[in-house]
């Protein structure tokens, strides 16, 4: 988890609401379409639209971030710093 360089909005909802529920929380506000309040019904926030609503934009503030390379590979910003 990169918490340094977060935005303070965004990493206090990673935090509190783990990284797996704020992508799950913006994947439905983004592919089905669902509003927040929806999301709070359905989901851990009980009921409050702006925790769904922080757990959806940290969501899409993690989902725009590079794909992190597995193990062992380098990436392909390295690669152009190494050269």
């Amino acid at each position: 988890m990169l918490t340094s360089v977060m935005p303070r909005n965004v990493r206090r909802a990673v935090l509190k609401y783990g990284e797996a529920l704020c992508l799950e929380s913006f994947e439905h506000h983004d592919k089905r379409g669902e509003g927040a309040s929806t999301i709070a019904q359905q989901r851990a926030f009980n009921g409050h639209t702006g925790a769904a609503d922080a757990a959806i934009n940290a969501g899409r503030w993690l989902a725009s971030l590079p794909p992190v390379p597995p193990a062992g590979e380098v990436s392909v910003a390295a690669k152009k710093v190494a050269a």
